[in-house]
């Protein structure tokens, strides 16, 4: 598995555990609701900035630092 798909998979686990849809988490972090589809998606292979995966785990109450990981 890639960084940027265990990053996809972090991110949509922790969004269901929360029972938030992709629009009820681009209302609560401030990131668009493509951008989070784009993050999910395995067929985008393009990882998100710094500030986005901030953003999310932020809103999901993740560790940042877990995040942003995978993008080094």
């Amino acid at each position: 598995m890639t960084k940027k798909e265990s990053l996809a998979r972090e991110i949509k686990i922790a969004r269901a555990t929360k029972g938030y849809t992709q629009t009820d988490l681009a209302n609560i972090s401030g990131v668009a609701k493509i951008t989070i589809a784009l993050i999910e998606s395995k067929k985008n292979k393009k990882l998100p900035s710094i500030d986005t995966v901030v953003k999310l785990a932020n809103a999901l109450d993740l560790n940042k630092e877990r995040l942003l990981k995978y993008l080094a």
